[in-house]
């Protein structure tokens, strides 16, 4: 593992503590002093619901790109083992909010957010590597 892989990895399971925080902490709909100017300003209350879905979208695409970038999944096996465990833990963290919080719960919305994001890091991943990667004959050739 090269010295930069491991400073992904390291970011990586940073992230990873700090989505625990936020997946798992207690919802608070009371929003008190700056924030809630702020949320009354923006007009975000009605929002609500679509700013939870990019949170989560936003959550698992950080997640999956530094995942990526910490082992450099080159085989397709590995790719896909690794895409199928951040799509198992993103339903395991909707098991664990309704499981572990008063308030908050499980929804197939946030897990579908989740998956998005996921494929979408893929999808970035995989086209970033493929233009990194690519052969300079090959390069060459598609310009003439």
């Amino acid at each position: 593992m090269t010295q930069k892989n491991k400073y992904f990895l390291f970011a990586s399971i940073l992230w990873f503590l700090l989505s625990c925080y936020g997946l798992f902490s207690e919802a608070d709909s009371s929003h008190s002093g700056f924030l809630s100017q702020i949320i009354s300003f923006l007009n975000l209350d009605q929002t609500n619901w679509a700013i939870d879905k990019i949170a989560h979208f936003s959550m698992f695409y950080i997640q999956a790109i530094l995942i990526f970038y910490s082992f450099h999944p080159f085989k397709k096996t590995s790719f896909i083992y690794i895409i199928i465990l951040l799509i198992v833990w993103a339903f395991l963290s909707e098991q664990l909010q309704s499981i572990l919080t008063m308030t908050r719960h499980k929804d197939l919305y946030d897990v579908m957010a989740d998956s998005l994001g996921i494929l979408f890091a893929c999808i970035f991943f995989l086209y970033v590597e493929r233009k990194t990667y690519e052969p300079k004959s090959q390069s060459m050739q598609k310009e003439n």
